[in-house]
């Protein structure tokens, strides 16, 4: 039986820069897509009979250009890249169908394995409910070929998405380990992190960052309570921010932002971080 056709949706300007996102994990990127997506429909010479239909697609196609691009570079990074992150305060504003799509960091990072057609196929399928004749329409591709990308795009991260950890659950998380860096306890710290915890460093190549997976608590422990040893903490200033659908801690130094700290935690719950996101790079911070 085949499926009733949806219409493309027809989105403003803030979520077809959650579209582009989503699909480049890059909110320079994104806002490039979509401003070139606007030039293209002004300078067309007439207004298509659904503008915003129009805008879907052409930034789902530019996006897919700009992403083959993208993943080639990043295959030659330094150190663990992580997205941009996303000033996710208006979220309340977004379609229920977008909502239901997790714009995490650990979500974007499975994402980042999929071949460009499957993560397209999964991010229409899933963040805008596109049905696959749809999805056809928009990327000029078989209707059975959108079907077996998203499929595969499923099988692919299948077993490996961690449940969402709740907002006020990140927050908790990021202050309890915040108080345990800035006091200097390590046995505290340690005892915030689950056994096989990870944490991810961007520096891009232009501050100090770790350049490889940081594994075990009193690993984690140690460098964090490295990097804050050679600061002056007095020097620093905390903001809490919307970040990525979260909770996001974003540290000042000297009014200049210094890093962006982001958690999930063990199981989706607050008891121990599972994963903490540390962005250092100045150029994926300049927007915050």
């Amino acid at each position: 039986m085949s499926e009733p056709a949806s219409a493309v949706p027809a989105v403003d300007r803030p979520r077809l820069i959650r579209l582009a996102y989503r699909l480049l994990g890059s909110v320079e990127d994104a806002e490039d897509v979509v401003q070139d997506a606007h030039l293209r429909l002004l300078a067309g010479g007439h207004t298509p009979d659904d503008p915003g239909a129009y805008l879907f697609r052409t930034v789902t196609h530019l996006a897919i250009d700009r992403l083959r691009r993208l993943k080639v570079q990043r295959r030659a990074y330094a150190g663990p890249w992580l997205p941009e992150p996303l000033d996710t305060a208006d979220e309340d504003a977004s379609a229920p169908a977008e909502r239901r799509q997790d714009l995490g960091i650990g979500l974007l990072l499975l994402l980042e394995r999929l071949s460009v057609g499957e993560r397209v196929a999964y991010v229409l399928r899933e963040a805008f409910d596109l049905d696959f004749r749809t999805m056809s329409e928009v990327l000029d591709v078989r209707v059975e070929a959108c079907r077996q990308r998203y499929h595969r795009a499923r099988r692919k991260i299948a077993g490996t998405e961690a449940r969402p950890t709740p907002t006020a659950a990140q927050r908790r998380l990021l202050e309890r380990l915040a108080e345990a860096v800035l006091a200097g306890d390590r046995t505290r710290l340690t005892a915030l992190l689950a056994e096989d915890a990870v944490m991810l460093t961007d520096g891009g190549g232009q501050v100090r960052a770790a350049i490889i997976p940081v594994e075990r608590p009193d690993r984690i422990a140690q460098v964090l309570l490295h990097i804050v040893s050679r600061q002056d903490p007095a020097t620093f200033t905390f903001e809490w921010r919307r970040l990525n659908g979260g909770a996001g801690l974003l540290i000042r130094q000297r009014g200049v932002p210094f890093s962006c700290v982001q958690v999930a935690g063990e199981g989706g719950g607050d008891g121990r971080a599972s994963r903490i996101y540390v962005m250092r790079n100045p150029t994926k911070l300049a927007r915050l």
